[in-house]
């Protein structure tokens, strides 16, 4: 419901081949070769490519953790483009969400009694 309502399709969170290989070339270069900084800018760009908005810390650790976790159980080897995607669809919501946020009127009530 919530794709049709924002006129989004399967695609719009598909991460193709060439995405993923981005996404693990990120990966490599941070892990082997120490660039502390390449995951953090490859997401930034992919996330700035949906939602003007910069990565968040709690993104980025979340993504050390994903990453992490894949290295000690190898065996799923589709969680990376599961979590892609759903980080996909959070970006693009997010997109969204900000449209209501700024255009909302927001009334404080306080009871001083």
């Amino acid at each position: 419901m919530y794709y049709t309502k924002h006129n989004l399709n399967h695609n719009d969170i598909e991460v193709t081949d060439d995405e993923m290989e981005s996404h693990y070339q990120a990966v490599v270069r941070t892990v082997m070769d120490g660039d502390k900084d390449a995951l953090r800018q490859h997401l930034n760009q992919a996330k700035q490519r949906i939602v003007q908005d910069d990565l968040s810390a709690d993104e980025l650790q979340s993504w050390k953790l994903l990453i992490t976790r894949l290295f000690r159980d190898h065996d799923d080897k589709d969680a990376f483009r599961k979590q892609m995607r759903i980080l996909k669809l959070g970006w693009t919501r997010e997109v969204h969400l900000k449209t209501l946020r700024d255009n909302a009127t927001i009334e404080i009530l306080v009871d001083l009694d």
